[in-house]
Order: structure tokens, then sequence, then C-alpha cells
């Protein structure tokens, strides 16, 4: 517990100081990361005997994040490529977590490079989305430190006093205590963040009717501690159907790169469409 810890604390400043220096080297440190991560999930469908190349999906993923902000620097088709990207990505999600929609076996070898790229590098694209909104940086820092709370709560109360089981099937050691704890530890977290780092006459803005104000930011703190558990189960149903604990070993006993951040995935979408339908 303490060393996952400390591997929090000591790369929750490196990734930081990424996001607010931003531009091409944020994009590149978040193209490595999503790589890294549709990599590794290239790998666990090769476990389960289904064909896939995890050095393609790599490079594919690389390209889509660059795509995309190459893209948003070119014209004002955020929303599309919101919708499209979110999409691909459901689509992914749903192929590689069930049996349903594998019918033939050269779409299955499209299918295993294109669902690992778009799982991850689809959904991480939504920060350089929300990058190019105002307060984008600040907003990132947000999400982070709110998924940080949500994690190290949940983990470290399931560990302590977590007695019952929750969806034992996808993730057995995973308790209602911990669940419970996320948003207990994530909700103030999103609140205090947002009041601190984002300036109240931004939140109050008047858009079609829509004003920020405390009731929607709880909301808001409600749904980021739902998306990033579930985030963690839907990384956890992949890895079950593959037989695997952990994405990879890349990070020794604190798994692969996709474990540190398939809480965050979700998140990036939620927040991506609060900012955008609520604050802009």
């Amino acid at each position: 517990m303490k060393s996952r810890l400390a591997i929090s604390a000591i790369g929750i400043p490196i990734i930081i100081a990424f996001v607010m220096y931003g531009g091409l080297p944020f994009v590149l440190a978040l193209s490595i990361v999503g790589g890294l991560g549709s990599w590794e999930t290239s790998r666990m469908l090769i476990y389960r005997d289904v064909f896939s190349n995890p050095k393609i999906c790599f490079i594919f993923s690389l390209a889509n994040i660059a795509s995309v902000y190459y893209l948003i620097n070119l014209s004002n088709l955020e929303d599309i490529i919101a919708v499209s990207l979110l999409f691909l990505a459901l689509f992914s999600i749903l192929w590689l977590s069930t049996d349903l929609l594998k019918t033939s076996n050269s779409l299955n070898k499209i299918l295993g490079i294109l669902c690992p790229t778009f799982y991850v590098s689809g959904l991480m694209s939504f920060a350089v989305l929300i990058a190019d909104q105002p307060y984008g940086k600040q907003w990132l820092i947000i999400l982070l430190l709110s998924t940080w709370a949500i994690d190290s709560g949940s983990f470290t109360i399931g560990k302590l006093i977590g007695k019952t089981p929750f969806f034992k099937k996808i993730s057995p050691n995973k308790t209602i205590e911990g669940a419970i704890a996320g948003y207990i530890f994530g909700i103030p977290a999103t609140i205090s963040g947002i009041l601190l780092l984002i300036p109240w006459e931004h939140l109050s803005y008047i858009s079609d009717s829509t004003i920020i104000n405390l009731s929607s930011i709880i909301i808001f703190g409600i749904f980021i501690s739902s998306s990033s558990q579930i985030g963690d189960l839907i990384a956890s149903l992949i890895k079950r159907k593959s037989g695997v604990k952990n994405s990879s070993g890349m990070m020794k006993a604190h798994g692969g790169v996709l474990d540190r951040i398939d809480s965050i995935e979700l998140n990036l979408v939620v927040l991506y469409y609060f900012v955008a339908w609520m604050v802009i």
C-alpha cells in the first residue's frame, strides 16, 4: 500500500508538470502513455488467442492522439472529433470485454488492431480536447488530483476495512466499503479543486440558460467518482478475460501503464462534456 501511494506521490507532480507546460511536450507524453496502454491491451488479446499486433497498436495510438492535436489546431471540428472518439472507444470496450461481436476471422484481425488502439488512445485523446478549452490545464489538474483521491481512498479503505465484495466476478479484491470511500474522498477533492483553480466568474457564466452553481459541481464530483470506478472495472474485466492480474509487468509490482490510467480514461470524457456543455 505504501509503495503504491509513494509512486502516485512521485508520478503525479511529473504528470502535472507536463500538463502545465502544455503544447507538443504534453501531447508527446500523452501519446507515449496512450501507446503503451494500447500495446498492453494488444498483448492481452494475444493471451486470449485473438489476433493483434502490439507494435502496430502502439504506433496507431501515437498517430491517433497526434492527429487529434493537429486537427483541433486547424479546424473547429471539436464536437465531431469528440463524438467520433467516444463512439470508437465505446465500441472498442464492448468488443474487448465480450465475445458477442467476434463474427469472422477477417473482421477479428481488423478489430484486433483498432480496438486496443481506440480503447486507450481514443479516451486519452479527450485530454487534448480539454487542454484546448479555457482553463484547460487547470481542469486537467483537477481531474488528476480527484482521480488520485478516489483511487487512494477506495484502495486504502478497502484494504483496511473492506469486507463486502463488489463485482466479485470481475474484480475479487474490490469491496463496497472501498467504493463508498471513493465517493467520500473524490467528491470533496473535486469540489475543492474547482473552487481553488477555476475563477468563479468563469463558472458563473450564463450560456443558454445554464448557470454553474455548487450543486452542479457536486453532481459533477459524483459523476467523476462513478466513472473513475467504472473505468477501473472495465479494465479489470478485460484483464480477467485475458487471464492476467495486471496489464503488464512494466512497472514491476505495480502492474502496467493501463493499471495506472484505467480510472482516468472515462473521467476525461465526463470532464470534457462538463466543460464543453456546462461551463463554456
